[in-house]
């Protein structure tokens, strides 16, 4: 059994890399930095949408699907593939989970770090399997989400509700700001001095969604579900249903993924 996934990893990887040189955006733009139109799905689950649109920062970046592109408006659409970050105007409306869009603007190479030891931008979105921001221009509308697209949007849409809930009655927009950060993983209403805060005490990490804040809620459901004394083998067969939930309104970390994982061997 581990020889045939030994033998079949490696197969499995060049028959991705074999699809990925004849298909991918990239392969088809004349050269790394051009106009272009494209037609993408937005499918970034930790972005958020218009109920929640006054935690967000003036940077307005959400990830994408490219589905076509096409060089100039009359062009017929060529079918491709590949992930990029869009780059929204200020006053753009932000784009539900799972909607199909077409935008006019232009591919750019993310730019390098100002200083040695900087926040290396293309490194990390490298790491994410993107290689270019699209300057939006202009941007339509053009399908809903549907299907399973149309499922995670719903429950996103709940999300931000639950997220708006947290914040009713906290009077200082500071503290809603990383009240929601700490529970549901939305960043994008801390601005840079809170940022800088929680850096230089060596805490910023508190924002980031992971095997902590899962291991804390996992924590937390045990005990209440003790505390309503709900029987054992019942205890332990919702505990990874309910923290598998977490995970999943949370956008679906790799290390809160792996804390569930391990949560749900050990129940």
């Amino acid at each position: 059994w581990i020889a045939g996934w030994v033998v079949a990893g490696p197969l499995v990887l060049l028959a991705h890399q074999a699809r990925d040189s004849t298909s991918h955006y990239r392969h088809r733009l004349p050269r790394p930095d051009c106009g272009a139109y494209i037609r993408v799905r937005v499918t970034d689950p930790g972005y958020n949408g218009k109920a929640l649109s006054w935690l967000q920062d003036r940077r307005r970046a959400c990830l994408v699907t490219v589905e076509a592109i096409r060089f100039r408006a009359r062009d017929p659409w060529q079918p491709c593939r590949g992930r990029t970050r869009l780059l929204l105007a200020p006053d753009a409306t932000p784009p539900d989970y799972g909607s199909t869009w077409v935008a006019a603007g232009a591919f750019l190479a993310p730019d390098p770090p100002l200083m040695a030891g900087g926040f290396d931008l293309p490194a990390h979105l490298r790491s994410r399997g993107i290689h270019h921001q699209f300057h939006v221009v202009d941007m339509d509308w053009e399908s809903p989400p549907h299907g399973g697209y149309g499922l995670v949007a719903a429950v996103l849409r709940w999300r931000e509700a639950r997220a708006a809930d947290l914040a009713y009655g906290l009077p200082d927009p500071d503290d809603v700001n990383i009240a929601v950060a700490m529970a549901l993983g939305y960043r994008e209403g801390l601005d840079s001095p809170t940022r800088q805060l929680f850096l230089r005490s060596g805490t910023v990490h508190i924002f980031a969604i992971s095997g902590l804040h899962v291991g804390i809620a996992a924590s937390l459901l045990m005990f209440l579900l003790r505390l309503a004394r709900v029987p054992y083998r019942l205890r332990y067969g919702l505990l990874p249903v309910a923290v598998g939930a977490y995970v999943f309104l949370t956008g679906g970390a790799p290390s809160a993924l792996r804390a569930w994982i391990m949560i749900s061997l050990w129940a």
